[in-house]
């Protein structure tokens, strides 16, 4: 909705999925839409184009944030990690490549450019740099709690 108007894309529009997981709009205006097959953007002019990528084509993508730095950070649904910048694919991450084994969950961190909160199938929460294939990154044991899939800055507390 924009404006009190609705616009609806689908398949006839070339959506390859009509399962949606998650929405970021980056600084431009730009909508990035993550969907079981990959993902969206929609441009400030309401156009729709899917991202043309070989690793994005098809990919089940869990989950899309903006981070402080402009990025639109993505994970997969197997837990590959990747960024996004006006349109294109900027990083990918493979899971099998990643430091941290078992993501689940992914959060920008706010204040830090370039930073992951990573939630994992253990009890443990990641925080480090993207870049760096999170080589130093801390560790917080979050036990009993394990499958971290949500995280969320609120109030300035993770």
């Amino acid at each position: 909705m924009n404006r009190g108007e609705y616009r609806i894309w689908d398949m006839y529009d070339r959506l390859e999925s009509s399962s949606i997981r998650a929405f970021a709009e980056d600084d431009g205006g730009n909508i990035y839409v993550a969907t079981t097959s990959g993902v969206a953007r929609i441009d400030a002019d309401m156009n729709m184009t899917m991202l043309a990528d070989s690793q994005l084509e098809n990919a089940y993508i869990r989950d899309l944030r903006l981070g402080c730095d402009g990025l639109i950070y993505g994970l997969t649904w197997p837990g590959d990690l990747f960024t996004l910048r006006d349109g294109k694919l900027e990083t990918w991450l493979s899971r099998d490549d990643c430091r941290v084994q078992g993501v689940l969950g992914m959060l920008p961190d706010p204040e830090r450019p370039g930073d992951l909160y990573l939630g994992t199938s253990g009890s443990v929460v990641y925080h480090g740099g993207f870049q760096d294939n999170f080589e130093n990154a801390e560790t917080t044991d979050v036990a009993p709690l394990s499958y971290v899939e949500g995280l969320e800055y609120i109030d300035g507390q993770i």
